[in-house]
C-alpha cells in the first residue's frame, strides 16, 4: 500500500511539474509571440471581454493592457464587421474548430488598422466551453498595398482621374440605373485644341504639367455625381447621371470650358487652353456605353471641324 501510495504521489507530481511546464511555455509563447493575442470570456458577464492580453496586441491597437482589459473584443471591431465576427464566434459553439477573418480594428488614436483575426474555442475534458482564444495580425500593410493596386488598375496615373476601364464601368452602371428611374445618362467627350504645340514647343514633361492642372479644372468643374476621366493623351470624358433633360449636360459643358479656358501659369509661363466638346445622350434598354461614347467622340471631332472651341451635340441638326 505505501509503495502505491508513493507511486502515485510521484505521478501526481511529475503530472503537476507537466502542467506547471506547460502553463510557463504557453505564458513564454503568450507573452512574446510577434502575433497579437487575447483570451476572451465566454460565460455570464465576462462573454466577449477581454481575460488576458499580450503585449503584441497592445502595441497594435495602442492600448494599454488595463485599457483592453475595460472593454470588450467588439469595442474594437469596425461596425461593418461585427456582424461577421458575431456570426464566426457562433459557429464555434456550434462545433466548428476555428476561423479566420480579415476585418478592421479600432486604435487608441481613434483610425481603424486591418488585421487578420483567427478565432478558436477552448473546451475541458467535458467539451464545456472555457474561453476563447484570439489571435491578431497586424496586415494593414499589405491592404494598403492591395488597395494602391486596385486604384492604379482603375485610375490615370498622371491625372488620377478615372481611366478608360472605370469610364465605361460607370457609364454601363450609370445606363442600368436609368433604365429604372426613368433618368438619362449624358457623355462629355473632350479634346483639348492644338495641344500637340505645347509638347513640341516646351517638352513632353510641360505638357504632362499642363494635363495634370486641366484634370483638376475638369475635376472641380463637374457635379459630384459625375464621373471625370481620362481616355489618354488630351482626351477626357465627363460621364453625367440623373439628367432629366439635355439642358444640365449642357450646363456641365459650359463650367468645363469656361474652367479650362481660363489662363494656366507654370512656371511663369502662361498658357491659353481651348478644348473641343462632344455630347451624347440616351437612356433605356437600346442605349449602350459604347454607342454613347462613339456618338460623343463624333461630335467632338464636329466641334473641331466647326472651328474648335466649342460644343457639338451629337444627332443636333
Amino acid at each position: 500500500f505505501v509503495h502505491r501510495r508513493h507511486v502515485a504521489l510521484r505521478r501526481e507530481m511529475r503530472t503537476m511539474n507537466e502542467l506547471a511546464e506547460a502553463r510557463e511555455r504557453f505564458r513564454h509563447a503568450f507573452e512574446k509571440t510577434p502575433v497579437g493575442m487575447a483570451l476572451i470570456g465566454v460565460h455570464g458577464e465576462t462573454t466577449g471581454t477581454f481575460l488576458q492580453v499580450n503585449q503584441a496586441l497592445c502595441q497594435l491597437t495602442g492600448f494599454s493592457p488595463n485599457e483592453l482589459l475595460e472593454r470588450s473584443f467588439t469595442d474594437l471591431v469596425h461596425p461593418d464587421n461585427a456582424e461577421r465576427v458575431r456570426n464566426a464566434a457562433e459557429r464555434l459553439f456550434s462545433g466548428d474548430s476555428s476561423f479566420e477573418l480579415e476585418i478592421r480594428m479600432a486604435t487608441s488614436s481613434g483610425s481603424w488598422r486591418w488585421a487578420r483575426l483567427h478565432g478558436s474555442l477552448i473546451r475541458d475534458t467535458t467539451g464545456r466551453p472555457l474561453y476563447g482564444v484570439a489571435h491578431i495580425e497586424d496586415v494593414s500593410g499589405r491592404k494598403a498595398a492591395e488597395q494602391r493596386l486596385a486604384h492604379l488598375a482603375l485610375h490615370d496615373p498622371l491625372t488620377n482621374l478615372a481611366n478608360r476601364v472605370l469610364v465605361a464601368e460607370r457609364l454601363s452602371d450609370a445606363l442600368t440605373v436609368a433604365h429604372t428611374s426613368g433618368d438619362q445618362v449624358g457623355v462629355l467627350y473632350l479634346d483639348l485644341d492644338n495641344f500637340k504645340h505645347i509638347n513640341d514647343r516646351l517638352g513632353h514633361d510641360m505638357g504632362d504639367r499642363v494635363l495634370a492642372e486641366v484634370a483638376e479644372r475638369l475635376r472641380t468643374a463637374v457635379r459630384p455625381e459625375d464621373t471625370p476621366g481620362r481616355l489618354g493623351g488630351d482626351e477626357f470624358v465627363v460621364v453625367c447621371t440623373g439628367l432629366r433633360d439635355p439642358a444640365a449636360i449642357l450646363a456641365v459643358a459650359e463650367r468645363v470650358e469656361a474652367a479650362i479656358g481660363a489662363p494656366l501659369e507654370i512656371d511663369g509661363t502662361t498658357f491659353s487652353v481651348s478644348v473641343s466638346t462632344g455630347i451624347s445622350i440616351g437612356g433605356g434598354a437600346d442605349t449602350y456605353a459604347d454607342q454613347l461614347l462613339r456618338d460623343a467622340d463624333a461630335a467632338m471631332y464636329l466641334a473641331k471641324r466647326n472651328g474648335r472651341g466649342r460644343v457639338e451635340m451629337a444627332g443636333a441638326s
